[in-house]
């Protein structure tokens, strides 16, 4: 590809698991859903107390004078349930903000956002996942954003 487009070509894995939306976003993202700067407390396996932009400050910034033209997203656990700062309705304006807050940053208005619905990973039924799955699906309302279902229609 190098030897066509005379560009650098690579691939960044930039990656924490079990996080939430809000540590991906930036603070003008943060703005436009209502976000404090009060951290966001998620309790599982370990009491987890998320700032708000702590993993765009960290892990996304510092890429910014680079020129990405895509992104696959797998994120979500973190956000599932029904307090004000996780669950549907929450997940349904800040995902999409995040989105475009990213192609201003990375001054790409067509950058490519392919994201992984989340995954069936419990028995029974979870609602709130499944709300959260429907959640995600805001973002396809935007140019240039695809999904792609990881959910597998079996016996649980």
């Amino acid at each position: 590809l190098y030897d066509t487009y005379h560009v650098p070509i690579g691939l960044i894995s930039n990656n924490y698991g079990g996080s939430v939306v809000q540590a991906w976003s930036g603070p003008d993202a943060l703005a436009k859903c209502n976000q404090t700067e009060a951290p966001i407390t998620k309790v599982g396996l370990e009491k987890i107390d998320w700032k708000p932009s702590c993993l765009w400050n960290a892990m996304v910034l510092p890429f910014l004078p680079m020129r990405l033209t895509g992104v696959i997203w797998y994120q979500g656990e973190g956000n599932v349930g029904s307090t004000v700062q996780h669950g549907k309705k929450y997940y349904t304006c800040q995902f999409p903000a995040m989105i475009n807050d990213w192609r201003i940053k990375f001054e790409s208005k067509s950058m490519y956002f392919g994201f992984v619905q989340l995954s069936a990973y419990k028995r029974g039924g979870n609602t709130l996942l499944a709300e959260l799955r429907e959640a995600q699906e805001a973002a396809l309302n935007l140019s240039m954003v695809v999904m792609s279902s990881a959910v597998v229609r079996n016996n649980f």
